[in-house]
């Protein structure tokens, strides 16, 4: 009998990825979450209507304010379009979701879809494992590959040992994308007498001028202590090359943390710690705003790739 297979929800998010982990309409109740393999674009049925009635368990950690709200929006316009599809959504925080994803997938109760930690220790061992679903037939039959840039795509593609995350098969699509800007406060810099800044010499100058004038420049609460990448990844972009930061990023090999380029930019990160431009204590401070760090008075939108230019915004 020919398999066939769908796909209700697929995504994944900045450092996560929504993977499915078998795939409901196949035979045998989902298809074999072991053996890893992932159906061909001609058997993928895209006709969900066509199914008859099929429940599809999607489990995510989307759990906080907006990105709950969208998940559940997204859900019930996904099921008043396939009113034949019931979406059984269970939600928990990251922490409970990564502990029980490693468990769903040593067993035979696993999701049709689920969130995990996009990492090599994670990801990267379940692709190692084949516990995961090869979504290339997907990917052709939806034709994520016209509507998703290869750069993003490629952030969901690991090779079938694990190892190398960028290239080979994919096992995750996009939810969101997410660019790490700087904002400033149009109010302050009329008070300081000072303009937005157009090149990085220019911001790097503005931080000095408004810790001379008595504000804190730059507003961080790292009590997670994960925010202050966010900081950093911004100036980071002013010293490394671009390729450099994305072999970086992925963990490849063919980049070095202590190339001079980035000692450059930990140095920069290190002096704005040190003289105070980002408060006293900014690691006993709590996460300013959920998911973001968001610097104050000097600070800008950045838009711009690593390497690129510099694009302002108040």
């Amino acid at each position: 009998m020919r398999r066939r297979h769908f796909l209700g929800t697929s995504a994944a998010l900045g450092g996560l990825g929504l993977l499915a982990a078998c795939a409901p309409g196949s035979d045998g109740g989902g298809g074999d979450a072991s053996d890893g393999g992932g159906p061909a674009a001609g058997e993928v049925e895209t006709d969900i209507a066509s199914l008859g009635d099929v429940t599809l368990t999607v489990w995510d950690q989307e759990v906080r304010g907006a990105q709950n709200d969208a998940i559940e929006a997204l859900i019930t316009a996904f099921q008043e379009k396939y009113p034949n599809v019931t979406v059984d959504r269970q939600s928990q925080s990251f922490d409970d979701l990564q502990q029980q994803t490693g468990l769903a997938l040593s067993g035979n109760d696993v999701p049709d879809v689920l969130q995990v930690n996009n990492a090599r220790g994670d990801m990267g061992a379940y692709v190692a494992d084949q516990s995961l679903t090869d979504l290339t037939g997907y990917a052709e039959a939806y034709g994520w590959e016209d509507r998703f840039s290869d750069s993003v795509l490629a952030k969901m593609r690991y090779s079938a040992d694990g190892v190398t995350l960028g290239e080979g098969a994919l096992y995750g699509l996009a939810q969101t994308g997410e660019i790490c800007g700087i904002y400033y406060s149009q109010k302050k810099l009329d008070e300081l007498g000072l303009e937005a800044p157009t090149t990085w010499d220019e911001l790097f100058a503005l931080v000095d001028a408004a810790k001379e004038a008595g504000e804190r420049p730059i507003m961080l609460g790292n009590l997670d202590q994960w925010p202050a990448l966010h900081i950093f990844g911004p100036a980071q972009a002013n010293f490394v090359p671009a390729e450099e930061i994305v072999t970086l990023g992925m963990g490849n090999t063919g980049a070095d943390w202590t190339s001079e380029q980035n000692v450059a930019a930990l140095t920069q990160l290190a002096e704005w710690g040190t003289t105070g431009a980002m408060g006293d204590s900014p690691t006993a401070s709590p996460t300013t705003t959920p998911g973001r760090c968001t610097p104050r008075a000097p600070a800008s939108s950045l838009s711009a790739a690593p390497g690129s230019p510099p694009t302002w915004r108040p």
